[in-house]
């Protein structure tokens, strides 16, 4: 809905909601199988995602009402998880574009808040990756193979690489092409949600290449090249429907019905292998919890016949 709002003029037509249908087969899948049923994964991925969404659409209402809202849903980003972050410079760079530089200020008071909250006896040393344990050398990491690698993992095996990095490449190349275009006029919190995007690739790769780029393709981490598959679908298709108005011509039509022909018959294969892959990961995982399950329970009744039956009456 949010992604919608985002992208569709007020009151949808009945063509804007069938060219949006390609977007539901490529969001609502099991490719990122281990956020769906992972506690700590389900409580903080999916939930930063929404708000730092939601923050972005509210704050391109340039509405009043609106802007304290996003204020609500920024620090629901950042308590869910660090990445609300990332939202912060996204949204100063869309406040500043409608000069509301007051606003600015609001938000960096809210902001320096919450930082302040989040970096309350944070381990510093606490790196998985890096040699050094350091979180602050991170940004000493940052690999542009790692990101495009992890922008463009909807398409590529849990170890082949090469064919996400091809492919966000071209989808880099559009959004490059968005800003000659100006998409952050006509459409804010499209353009700005692939600023995010794009901004999380970056810092994900410097907290985690140094694990090795397979790692850039783990399930938990597909979300994000899904949704900038779904931005960038979504401005193609709203660029074809302006050049086709203002031309008048009926080629760009068939043009925009080629594509979302296309698009569709992607997506459902899209969705259908990726499910076939999802599930039979979520089956696996579900296999392997059964098992450790058993094990525990052995070893507790190891552990009792050892000890024998406990005293009740220790006098």
């Amino acid at each position: 809905f949010v992604i919608f709002r985002m992208w569709a003029r007020s009151g949808a037509t009945n063509e804007q909601l069938l060219l949006f249908v390609p977007v539901s087969w490529v969001l609502f899948q099991l490719q990122y199988y281990s956020l769906l049923n992972w506690p700590l994964s389900s409580l903080q991925n999916i939930p930063v995602l929404l708000f730092s969404l939601l923050t972005i659409y509210l704050l391109s209402r340039d509405q009043q009402r609106a802007f304290y809202l996003a204020l609500g849903t920024l620090l629901l980003a950042i308590g869910s998880s660090g990445n609300g972050f990332f939202v912060i410079p996204v949204a100063c760079l869309m406040l500043g574009q409608f000069r509301r530089f007051a606003r600015i200020g609001y938000l960096l008071c809210i902001s320096a808040a919450m930082l302040a909250f989040y970096l309350y006896r944070y381990d510093f040393n606490s790196s998985q990756a890096h040699a050094d344990h350091s979180i602050v050398s991170s940004i000493n990491h940052i690999s542009p193979i790692y990101a495009l690698s992890f922008l463009g993992a909807s398409i590529a095996r849990y170890r082949s690489y090469i064919p996400a990095a091809i492919l966000v490449g071209g989808m880099v190349a559009v959004f490059v092409y968005s800003i000659y275009d100006k998409l952050y006029s006509r459409k804010p919190a499209i353009f700005y949600s692939i600023c995010f995007i794009l901004i999380t690739s970056l810092a994900v790769s410097g907290l985690r290449s140094d694990l090795g780029i397979a790692q850039s393709l783990v399930s938990r981490y597909r979300i994000y090249s899904n949704l900038m598959l779904i931005f960038v679908y979504l401005y193609a298709v709203e660029k074809l429907a302006l050049t086709g108005e203002k031309h008048k011509d009926s080629f760009y039509c068939s043009i925009r019905s080629l594509l979302v022909a296309t698009m569709v018959v992607a997506a459902v294969l899209f969705n259908i292998g990726s499910n076939y892959a999802g599930f039979k990961l979520l089956h696996t995982r579900t296999e392997l919890t059964k098992q450790g399950m058993s094990r525990f329970e052995l070893n507790q009744q190891s552990i009792t016949e050892i000890a024998g039956p406990a005293n009740e009456d220790p006098v």
